[in-house]
């Protein structure tokens, strides 16, 4: 009996044993939710993305919507686009940067470790000059009252600050000395000043008048309200709790911390900083733990190394305009787009990663992964917990008040009673060769349809499998309209069918006009059906009068991210909700046109997703391939920015124009050659600034069209012209909104020196002259040329009409005396030497009429050849001398006539008066001047004498025509000598 006992014991223990340890993995599971329950979607800005410091002490927006940020070695003003960093004033280093605040004319103060006071206003940083004496050897932190009023935290007290000046207040009169960190309004009237070492934590009221101090040996670095009247206190002790209540009534006692808190260690942790949010949570910032989040029930989620979060150390938070939160970190800044929207994976509670279906179930949302069946409870913290194991799963449906989930191998029928959930397990009988896919549906809780991956439908009464005649094609998704007893299925490539189940399943539509692919069908509202389709986005259809008829068609034409969708969802908000292979879109209808917004791109969430969700609250629940995400109801995924565009550069060929002179408004006045330019801008849009599109216009001559949008933050215009302009660029946002306010610059390009008045008037006036002289010259060579031809007409009415004239009176003497042999040779010889007088004038003429002769080489080789024919003939001796340089000089036709003629006539004088033996002719060009000389060694004359002869005349009066210089001298018995100088003149 003993041994029975002892051997019932020992299995009893066993047993136990075997239950506990089978409990211990679940009981650790469940201590572990408290602690993490999900992961948070965070984008970082580390140093290497031109961040000053990784090291972040303090966070502030300033109200053009820019990020301030303080750290360890100076801050930076993130605008959207670039960081814009400032680590010293002057020589000196900033350092350390403890807070920040704006002014009501927009200046930005800065409390800065080593420097003070500094004044950043329009991009210029100054040193704020402190009147009297510099108070305190540091300053911690700003607080803004009613009435512009501007207190600092320090370590010689509470001062205010006004107009550069540090004043004295009640507080700081009754706490000098004593260092206090922190500045927090706890009412309208009641204000706070957390204690530094050694000092007391203070109440003080509006006035700046001590109500109470506390003495504290615990160092309080941050102070926050609950709407509970709870205090919460981070210490370097642990986050501490005190009641609002009894502080105001004179007692601050540090009360017991709720257990979540406890458990999670969070009350021996170094806090540093806490920050209540719009929804009530506080976070808590840590040293060595981490990120906490503890909500209104006091459930506390950790957010550290194993759920993705990979800072240990916590400084600060900021929550902006658009409802992100930024954390700084000892190594980066995290930007959390919404603190909300939370993701879960299998280290998250759900055990298996990809999520097959999701479905709304009696105020819980119900999900099978590859191997379970799980349950997200809206009522604790939404806490994900498993409700059965379910190996390789398949679908998941409902029916009125049941759930039904399967495999290949087991039926699940899963039903809530009175808060609890049942399971029942039944084996599947199914046919031999047959697999099963997803989208079984159910008609009623004993008859379900489930296709088959082969092909085929199969009708499933909770014992056996019917295959349903006539549908052999593979069903990619089908929906059952229990209403008007419709049932919708989908075939990949075949489109879509709609079948009547009223007696039996009657084909009435086979549709593949809107598409052949097909993905998912899922009811919309007001008994309208969406379609999701692997190549055209989705479809809002309707079956009307036996047709389909599509209402709604979005694509990526309107927005969608891709245009292969695997599932669809419209929410009760009439919201969208479409997944891709990548990630997932949000459809909203505002002012008449889709704003989609894409979870990739918005939030760097990344997931193929399979299947939507709503909960009771109107949340939405996605899953997919990894994990699941829940995006609140009042998430905002759209930002309505109304921030202003700012142009933070503007480069020109060889310089850059700074962002206090683009600030400045002024006219910029660029040279000539500084028209190609460069803009860089952006506008703060911090829910996701890869999202902003920006667009501009170059006014200039009433031009005010906008251009195409575009998503670069630089725009390069080239070879401007010169003239007067105005750069303007605005963002829009994907609400479908612009920016606020446009980020202009006006700048007038110089002329070049070309188009300069003065120069475009003096070629004017250059070519007015060169044409006038062009004319002016062309009158004269018309006029020339008609001198010409009157000389030549002057010359042979004179020289060749003399010369006929002549010719006929002695041809009629001639005949008269015919009878007279003798005296009719006279006339005869006299007509032959008029015939060649006149043709050696006539020659004359024509050679000087030929510019060929131009050249002097050729007048002096006809001078010598008419010296030649005249002396030889004559028996006179004669020496001939040119110079060598005559080659290369041209006369013009005029002066090379008259120059010959003079030659011509002084040896026809010479030969027909001089009675000369010997002549000498030289030719010589001197500086410039045609210098010719000729000598003989005849009788010579009295130059001074009076003669009825024109010989000398006619000599002067070429040589004058010219300008020239002749000189005759000569005298009985003597010879005679003719000099004559002509300037050149070609």
């Amino acid at each position: 009996m003993q041994l029975a006992v002892s051997i019932r014991r020992y299995i009893l223990s066993v047993l136990v044993l075997q239950a506990l340890l089978f409990c211990l993995p679940a009981a650790a599971f469940s201590q572990r939710l408290i602690y993490t329950t999900y992961r948070l979607n965070q984008n970082l800005y580390e140093p290497n993305s031109e961040l000053v410091s990784g090291y972040i002490k303090v966070l502030y927006q300033t109200r053009g919507k820019l990020l301030a940020i303080g750290t360890k070695f100076g801050f930076s003003i993130y605008d959207g686009n670039k960081f814009r960093n400032y680590t010293r004033f002057g020589e000196k280093y900033i350092g350390a940067v403890n807070d920040f605040v704006e002014q009501e004319d927009g200046t930005l103060l800065i409390l800065s470790n080593t420097l003070g006071i500094l004044a950043l206003d329009k991009n210029i940083l100054r040193q704020v000059p402190i009147v009297p004496k510099t108070p305190a050897p540091r300053f911690f932190n700003f607080l803004r009252l009613s009435g512009n009023k501007l207190l600092v935290s320090s370590t010689n007290g509470i001062y205010r600050f006004k107009h550069d000046h540090f004043l004295k207040t009640a507080v700081n009169a009754d706490q000098n000395g004593n260092t206090f960190y922190d500045l927090e309004n706890l009412n309208d009237k009641l204000l706070l000043a957390s204690n530094g070492p050694n000092s007391p934590f203070t109440l003080f009221d509006s006035a700046l008048h001590t109500i109470k101090t506390f003495p504290l040996k615990q160092v309080t670095y941050d102070v926050q309200a609950d709407k509970k009247g709870n205090l919460w206190m981070a210490t370097p002790d642990g986050l501490r709790r005190a009641s609002e209540k009894k502080l105001l009534e004179g007692e601050l006692k540090f009360e017991p911390v709720p257990a979540p808190v406890a458990k999670a260690g969070i009350d021996s942790k170094v806090v540093l900083n806490l920050h209540a949010d719009k929804h009530s949570n506080l976070w808590i910032g840590t040293a060595f733990g981490g990120l906490f989040r503890m909500d209104t029930l006091y459930n506390i989620t950790q957010f550290h190394f194993a759920n993705g979060f990979s800072f240990d150390r916590v400084n600060c938070f900021y929550a902006d305009a658009e409802d992100n939160l930024w954390l700084g970190t000892e190594n980066a800044l995290v930007k959390i787009p919404d603190p909300q929207i939370t993701k879960y994976i299998s280290n998250d509670g759900l055990q298996a990663s990809t999520i097959h279906r999701l479905l709304f179930f009696k105020g819980d949302i119900l999900g099978i992964t590859t191997d379970n069946l799980f349950r997200v409870n809206e009522q604790a913290n939404r806490q994900i917990t498993r409700l059965d194991t379910l190996p390789e799963s398949i679908g998941l449906f409902a029916a009125n008040d049941h759930i039904y989930a399967y495999s290949d191998s087991i039926f699940m029928d899963v039903q809530k009673i009175s808060g609890k959930y049942s399971i029942r397990k039944a084996a599947f009988k199914r046919p031999e060769n047959v697999s099963f896919k997803r989208g079984a549906v159910a008609f009623d809780d004993n008859t379900f349809l489930i296709p088959s991956i082969k092909g085929g439908l199969y009708m499933f009464d909770r014992k056996t499998f019917i295959k349903i005649t006539d549908i052999d094609y593979t069903i990619e998704d089908m929906l059952y309209d229990q209403r008007n007893h419709l049932l919708w299925t989908t075939q990949l490539n075949g489109g879509l069918r709609i079948y009547n189940t009223g007696n039996s399943l009657e084909l009435i539509l086979k549709d593949t006009a809107i598409t052949k692919n097909i993905s998912s069908i899922a009811a919309g509202k007001n008994g309208l059906v969406w379609l999701s389709s692997r190549d055209k986005g989705i479809f809002q259809v309707t079956l009307e009068n036996k047709r389909i008829k599509v209402l709604q068609h979005i694509s990526r034409k309107e927005g969608l991210s891709s245009d292969l969708c695997t599932s669809v969802l419209e929410s009760r908000e009439g919201k969208l909700f479409t997944g891709n292979t990548s990630s997932m879109d949000i459809i909203q209808q505002i002012n008449n046109r889709y704003v989609v917004n894409n979870m990739a791109a918005q939030l760097g969430y990344y997931n193929e997703i399979y299947s939507f969700a709503e909960d009771l609250h109107g949340n939405i629940w996605a899953g997919g391939l990894n994990g699941l995400l829940m995006l609140p109801v009042d998430a905002n995924l759209i930002s309505v920015s109304n921030a202003k565009t700012f142009i933070t550069r503007m480069q020109l060929n060889d310089s850059i124009i700074s962002p206090t002179d683009i600030d400045a408004g002024n006219m910029l006045v660029l040279a000539p050659n500084q028209n190609d330019i460069t803009f860089e801008f952006a506008s703060p849009y911090m829910k996701n600034e890869s999202t902003v599109k920006y667009e501009y216009r170059l006014l200039r001559k009433g031009d005010t069209t906008w251009s195409e949008p575009f998503t670069n933050t630089t725009l390069a215009l080239k070879d401007l012209p010169s003239g007067t302009f105005k750069f303007e660029v605005r963002a829009l946002f994907p609400g479908g909104n612009t920016s606020g306010a446009v980020g202009s610059v006006s700048f007038r390009i110089l002329s070049p020196w070309y188009w300069s008045w003065w120069f475009i008037t003096l070629c004017v006036l250059t070519l007015f002259s060169l044409t006038y002289i062009v004319y002016r010259y062309r009158l004269r060579q018309v006029i020339r040329l008609q001198q010409v031809r009157n000389r030549i007409a002057s010359d042979l009415h004179d020289d060749i009409g003399s010369t006929l004239t002549n010719i006929n009176i002695l041809s009629s003497l001639g005949r008269r005396n015919l009878h007279e042999p003798v005296q009719a040779r006279e006339f005869l010889d006299r007509i032959s030497e008029e015939v060649n007088s006149s043709s050696q004038a006539l020659d004359d003429i024509i050679w000087s009429v030929n510019t060929s002769n131009d050249g002097l080489d050729e007048t002096a080789a006809r001078m010598r050849r008419y010296a030649a024919e005249l002396f030889d003939a004559g028996n006179v001796h004669y020496e001939f001398e040119l110079d060598p340089e005559l080659a290369q000089r041209k006369l013009s036709m005029e002066q090379r006539r008259d120059f010959y003629l003079v030659f011509k006539e002084t040896l026809n004088n010479i030969f027909k008066h001089a009675e000369a033996r010997n002549v000498w002719i030289d030719i010589q060009i001197e500086k410039g001047n045609l210098v010719m000389s000729v000598k003989d060694d005849g009788k010579g004359f009295d130059v001074n004498a009076e003669t009825h002869r024109n010989g000398l005349k006619n000599l002067r009066a070429r040589v004058n025509r010219w300008s020239g210089y002749i000189q005759v001298r000569s005298s009985p018995g003597t010879g005679t000598i003719v000099m004559v100088s002509l300037p050149v003149k070609a």
